[in-house]
């Protein structure tokens, strides 16, 4: 699921609680909604070191790091590690 689909998930959620625990409820999808919206997203841009081999930077904060084995997808990476961006586990090819 993406983060789009999320926020839409969210939006359109009906739930079937008391009317006293509805406010709760109601300030908690917001909350999640508001939080979801503001993400960074972005993208791993793959490099290629001549000296260290391939590593992968985010194009959010610029930090980078190796994999010992596959790209990011392959190892599930959707989330970059330093600043929390969603990067949809792609890479620039």
């Amino acid at each position: 699921m993406t983060i789009d689909e999320a926020i839409y998930q969210l939006k359109n959620l009906a739930f079937l609680s008391s009317e006293s625990e509805y406010g709760k409820v109601e300030k908690a999808l917001r909350m999640a909604i508001e939080a979801l919206e503001k993400m960074k997203k972005g993208k791993w841009i793959e490099r290629d070191d001549c000296w260290d081999g391939i590593y992968y930077e985010c194009s959010v904060c610029k930090d980078s790091f190796t994999l010992i084995d596959g790209n990011p997808s392959d190892n599930n990476y959707n989330f970059c590690p330093s600043c929390g961006s969603y990067n949809g586990g792609e890479e620039d090819e």
